[in-house]
């Protein structure tokens, strides 16, 4: 993999990345101070600890003024001095955000960068592209591989081991970093294959391995601890088993929800609450009694007066369960 940018895709025809233009940054210049008016400063840009280009800068009220000289190729030292207008936008707490407004004729877009040409410019201007719109699939993938790496504090490059989760980092976000990290590692690597055209290995995928990641799926075990017991990579069991994943979970789902059918249709009123609670959209408006008696009680009876649907007043629909004892008004919960 040669990395953003690489290889024939970008010979011909391509834009011009902001990389390869020096920039100037109104966000910076305002939390280092400079943009107060009045003052003047020097801005310079450095290569290996050796400064290789430099501009004047002296701000007045709601503008700044570029000074510095320029040449192409072999051609003589020009010099060039000119303003770059300021914007101000409004944020929280009384603060204002600057904003230069590009120089260039015919133009005036409020940006935060300008990239030195002849002239500073924006990149619109300038026609430039972002180093990631040049990227292609499997490299953006490895890139954001390699950004979940840093976050978790594992060593950079996709082809090294897996990490152990930080200190202080929750379970669910650590699993579900990991998954998206193998994810990007396995298209990252597809594409290498590609790229090398590569064999692509293949796996024989057997019956009793299907029906072992349905059970733990269905049973809510974790990607990862599936990926453990079955003796498969996280990133393979996406590749090959990711209907099997979708398949047992719907499996006990549905198992679940015909067994809460089979008792609410039985007389059970406690799942016939939770059936017309979750299904119907309904709300508690009185208190159920869990050591109810189903006979004496009424089950329908019951379940229709403490049970509201959304929406409605609960003033209009009172529950007598309430109301027997001492004459209490429903209490909103």
């Amino acid at each position: 993999m040669g990395g953003m940018g690489s290889g024939q895709h970008w010979c011909c025809g391509a834009k011009d990345s902001t990389n390869d233009y020096r920039s100037i940054d109104v966000r910076r210049w305002k939390r280092d101070g400079l943009l107060a008016p009045h003052q003047s400063f020097g801005w310079q840009w450095s290569r290996h600890g050796e400064v290789v280009a430099s501009i004047q800068v002296r701000t007045e009220l709601d503008r700044v003024i570029l000074t510095y000289r320029h040449r192409s190729g072999g051609e003589d030292w020009k010099g060039e001095n000119y303003p770059v207008y300021l914007d101000w936008t409004a944020c929280n707490l009384g603060v204002q955000r600057p904003w230069f407004l590009c120089p260039a004729r015919g133009c005036g877009r409020r940006v935060a960068i300008l990239y030195g040409g002849r002239i500073f410019a924006c990149r619109h201007c300038y026609q430039l592209a972002y180093p990631s719109q040049r990227e292609t699939w499997d490299d953006r993938a490895a890139r954001r591989a390699d950004r979940i790496r840093d976050k978790l504090g594992w060593e950079p490059g996709i082809l090294n081991d897996n990490g152990w989760k930080p200190k202080g980092m929750h379970w669910n976000t650590f699993e579900r970093l990991t998954a998206q990290h193998d994810t990007f590692v396995q298209i990252s690597l597809a594409g290498m294959v590609a790229k090398l055209n590569l064999p692509e290995p293949s796996l024989n995928v057997t019956e009793d391995q299907r029906k072992e990641i349905q059970r733990l799926s269905g049973l809510g075990v974790p990607i990862r601890e599936i990926a453990a017991i079955v003796g498969i990579s996280v990133p393979t069991i996406y590749k090959y088993y990711r209907e099997d994943l979708i398949t047992g979970n719907a499996l006990d789902n549905s198992e679940v929800v015909s067994a809460l059918y089979d008792a609410a249709m039985k007389g059970n009123v406690k799942a016939q609450i939770y059936w017309t609670k979750r299904r119907c959209g309904w709300k508690e408006g009185g208190e159920i009694f869990d050591d109810m008696d189903n006979q004496s009680k009424g089950q329908i009876q019951v379940m229709t007066n403490t049970l509201i649907p959304a929406g409605d007043s609960r003033d209009e629909h009172r529950s007598p369960l309430r109301g027997a004892g001492g004459g209490t008004e429903p209490v909103e919960s």
